[in-house]
């Protein structure tokens, strides 16, 4: 039997065990083809194959295994297949779990699943199986799942030392486990396509076909020496690249047990796998197997890719090689409590050279972690659970590139050869090794030979600006004995001076008024400053624009760093006119874009608590303030400084408590607390342009909006502020209350219900948020609370395209339409109002028709426009129009009757 060179270290009570499990599930793998009758082999016959290909991956090192090793790899080779063969039972409650709809869907599932299945069908039938014991079972489990997919570096899961008895023996699951993985990729001969089969019972299925292919051209597969040699022939291209493929995977299998292997213990530094190369030998019959296809340029897929359309600057590369230094030493400190860190960073006939004291690399680290772009030695499990690295930014040392054209690498880890080798841009190149190596130190030194010309003081300026805060010193020197020494900077920055560099030369003028508020926080997670620009006059905040004033901050800007180190800037989330730095002290998961980071909670969550503690203190300096004046300072200080982007509880409940609105209700002009206002059952908004004659801005007196309070019968919020008013709407609606638009005559006023859903309906077609009318019928309002479009979404037409868009978004043609009649509609809309016309609605309404008869045909629609579907100030002002163009025809026509009629001599 396969299985003989394991027994022979097995005790009887686990033959016995063994000896049943073959005997009951030999028939049952047999089941496999009922799920899969186009697979190769995954009977019995398998699992042994798979077992003697894992004796022989062992080799020598199986006299290290205990015997539970020997006993848990063999129960887990005969069962690790048995989840491709669910009984009836099985395959209902699979069908009910996943909700399969048919056969093909059911059978794909049972394929990608079945590892699991094996795991589970151990779980529950050990003890007709003789296993000993639960722990045993458990063990036996999850090395036969872990003949695919499953992640073996989790030792949570994959215990390295894993009980199933008492006494001084464990058992190494994840070393078992990619024993299975490697053997079970290896069991690809034409032994599991014999001949007879494949000729009366080829199978159909296209992806069974081409494994049923590859395994008929391999052969042998052979141990000798470090090599597993696998044997093929085959006289098809497409099989022959299959091959290929298959033997990249294996080499892969291979290459990750290896990784895993270092991994290990120290006292199980036995366990290893002799096998380190996989030799392919493909005899192609009837084809040249020339390896030429379309292939890259490497420069331009660089530029594109990693270049400054990526980062922005070259330099970016300087903060890579430095980072990859300082974790190195960091992590060497972690080992090492008494470990001095020493990084130094040398200019020298235009290369730039870092030279650390950390750990050095060996010659796996470099191939599989130095030499492969995205992974990173520090992100083991074995490593990041102790440690936590810095690197992550970018793309490692391929960014190296961006300063040169090739570098030069020397370096000695711990009990090993110094290793000197160079990396050049050429992708094609594998790395040259030299056999001069002398360095005898731990450690790494990377020499960048430069392709511009730097001179020292820009190689200072550009560490300076990515190591401002690293805990580390950095020593910097060239070849003319100049030195400098970069170490831990403050965040904070002189009031005085923070203002002169940041204020426009020519506002210099105002820089005696300027002050900053500033908000200081040193936790756990993150430290830093951020500085609010403000206007002091007779010593109180005076609330107004600094646009042209405070220099590149009116839309705010923050450095981020993360562990002392410069990543990217980031917008403001709430303010204008804010500066700040921002140290991330724990490692986050920062994902940088060309535009700036594409996962912006963590950061959203920090800058959110320096931004509305700056707020609060803003708000509190008017705290002795009368009720009047700090309605207008809080109102222009929301209208300068406040953004509202997104709906903040924090933001929201401050706004609650310090806001002071002006309102009309019990007959009375009243000041509450913002968050008042949402205690009413729902309010209107009254603002500058709103109710009054559409040439006129003047503050509205109380007896006019006594008058209106009577017309609208709801409380009246006053702000004679559009982008105030604005404000409140978005507040509104991203707290999920109901807008409404109230329309008299021509003007158009907002209701807030604040104890209704939202309807607001959008849709890009239409531009802007539609907000039902109330009272009005028709297509479009101006409405004068601001000077977006609101489209009707209780009209026909309206509700035509809000229904229908992302029909309409599928055709181009169809939708250029539609964004052509609301643009005619809008556009009227909003020049009629400020320049009424005649004329100009019956052209609109022309225009528009002509369109809709277009609209109709594919729409099976029958929509006309007439002039009852536009608002009644339209039409009266219309009205107005005809009657004095009336007017003046009757008075030229007298006029000219006059000048006409014959003169008396």
């Amino acid at each position: 039997l396969p299985t003989r060179y394991f027994l022979a270290y097995c005790l009887c009570r686990t033959q016995v065990s063994i000896q049943e499990c073959e005997k009951q599930i030999s028939p049952i793998l047999q089941k496999y083809l009922t799920n899969f009758p186009d697979y190769t082999d995954h009977s019995i016959d398998h699992s042994k194959t798979v077992l003697e290909y894992a004796f022989y991956c062992i080799g020598d090192s199986i006299q290290y295994l205990t015997e539970d090793e020997k006993y848990i790899l063999i129960m887990a080779g005969y069962l690790h297949d048995i989840g491709m063969c669910p009984t009836k039972d099985d395959k209902k409650l699979i069908i009910e779990k996943y909700e399969i709809s048919d056969d093909t869907e059911y059978i794909d599932l049972i394929r990608n699943i079945h590892h699991e299945l094996s795991f589970k069908f151990v779980e529950e039938n050990w003890e007709k199986l003789k296993i000993p014991n639960k722990k045993y079972a458990k063990a036996i489990g999850l090395v036969a799942m872990g003949h695919r997919k499953v992640n073996l570096y989790d030792f949570d899961l994959y215990e390295l030392e894993y009980i199933v008895k008492g006494g001084m023996e464990f058992v190494c699951l994840p070393y078992l486990a990619g024993i299975l993985r490697l053997a079970d990729e290896l069991d690809i001969t034409n032994d599991r396509t014999p001949d007879l089969l494949f000729n009366k019972y080829y199978p159909d299925n296209k992806i069974s076909r081409a494994e049923w292919e590859k395994h008929r051209a391999n052969y042998f597969v052979n141990f000798k020496n470090d090599r597993i040699i696998i044997t093929a022939e085959c006289t098809e291209l497409s099989v022959y690249y299959g091959l290929i493929e298959q033997k990249n995977k294996i080499e892969t299998v291979l290459k990750d047990f290896h990784k895993l292997l270092r991994l290990l213990p120290a006292d199980r530094a036995n366990l290893l796998i002799k096998y380190h190369q996989i030799e392919h030998n493909v005899e192609a019959k009837g084809f040249l197997p020339k390896k030429i296809g379309f292939s890259f340029d490497f420069q331009n897929t660089f530029n594109a890719f990693i270049g400054k359309n990526l980062y922005g600057s070259d330099f970016v590369a300087i903060r890579e090689v430095i980072q990859n230094a300082i974790d190195s030493c960091l992590y060497k400190k972690s080992l090492n409590k008494t470990f001095k860190p020493e990084i130094n960073i040398s200019f020298i006939d235009n290369q730039l050279i870092v030279n650390d004291n950390g750990l050095g690399m060996d010659y796996f680290i470099i191939e599989n972690y130095f030499a492969k772009l995205n992974s990173s030695y520090y992100q083991q499990s074995k490593i990041s659970k102790n440690y936590e690295s810095i690197s992550q930014f970018g793309i490692g040392v391929f960014s190296y590139f961006l300063l040169c054209d090739y570098f030069d690498v020397e370096t000695k880890s711990n009990n090993n050869e110094a290793i000197k080798f160079r990396v050049t841009k050429n992708a094609d190149n594998s790395f040259y090794f030299f056999d001069d190596a002398s360095r005898d130190q731990e450690g790494t030194t990377i020499k960048l030979h430069l392709t511009e010309k730097l001179n020292f003081s820009d190689i200072i300026k550009q560490v300076e600006f990515y190591f401002t805060y690293i805990d580390i010193p950095l020593v910097l020197s060239d070849n003319n004995g100049n030195h400098y020494e970069i170490n831990k900077k403050k965040y904070k920055i002189e009031k005085t001076r923070l203002i002169a560099e940041n204020v426009y030369i020519l506002a210099k003028d105002r820089i005696p008024e300027l002050d900053v508020i500033e908000c200081e926080q040193n936790g756990d997670v993150f430290e830093g400053i951020v500085n609010l620009f403000v206007v002091k006059k007779e010593n109180k905040i005076k609330p107004e624009s600094l646009y042209k004033v405070v220099d590149k901050y009116s839309y705010s800007n923050y450095k981020i760093y993360q562990k002392g180190i410069f990543v990217s800037d980031f917008r403001s989330l709430f303010l204008n006119y804010t500066i700040g730095t921002i140290n991330l002290k724990k490692k986050q998961s920062l994902n940088i874009s060309r535009n700036g980071f594409r996962n912006s909670n963590v950061l959203d969550e920090v800058i959110s608590s320096f931004e509305k503690d700056i707020i609060k203190q803003v708000f509190k300096s008017w705290k002795k303030e009368p009720a009047e004046i700090k309605h207008k300072l809080s109102t222009d200080f929301i209208d300068e400084y406040i953004k509202i982007n997104q709906y903040d509880e924090g933001l929201v409940a401050i706004l609650n408590q310090y806001w002071i609105i002006k309102i009309y209700k019990d007959d009375v002009i009243q000041y509450i607390k913002f968050g008042e206002l949402f205690s009413l059952e729902s309010f209107v908004l009254l603002n500058e342009f709103s109710a009054l004659n559409r040439y006129r801005r003047r503050d509205i007196n109380e007896v006019e909006i006594s008058k209106l309070f009577k017309l609208l019968k709801e409380p009246i919020v006053i702000i004679f502020n559009s982008d105030v008013t604005e404000k409140i709407i978005k507040l509104s609606e991203l707290s999920s209350f109901r807008l409404q638009m109230i329309a008299s005559n021509e003007n158009h006023f907002i209701k807030i219900n604040t104890d209704k859903k939202s309807i607001v309906h959008r849709t890009s077609l239409i531009h802007k948020d539609s907000i039902p009318f109330e009272g009005d019928n028709s297509i479009i309002a101006y409405p004068n609370i601001s000077v977006s479009r609101y489209f009707n979404s209780n009209h026909p037409l309206i509700k035509h395209i809000i229904q229908k868009e992302s029909i309409i978004n599928k055709n181009s043609a169809q939708k250029k339409l539609y964004e052509g009649l609301i643009e005619i509609i809008g556009d009227f809309i909003f020049d009629f109002h400020l320049h009424p016309s005649l004329g100009r609605l019956d052209e609109v309404i022309k225009k528009s028709n002509s369109i809709l008869e277009h609209i109709n045909s594919f729409a099976s629609e029958n929509f006309k426009l007439k002039k009852k579907d536009f608002p009644k100030w339209v039409l009266k002002y219309e009205k107005q129009m005809r009657e004095t163009e009336k007017k003046r025809k009757l008075t030229r026509n007298k006029k000219h009757r006059a000048d006409s009629a014959p003169r008396s001599a």
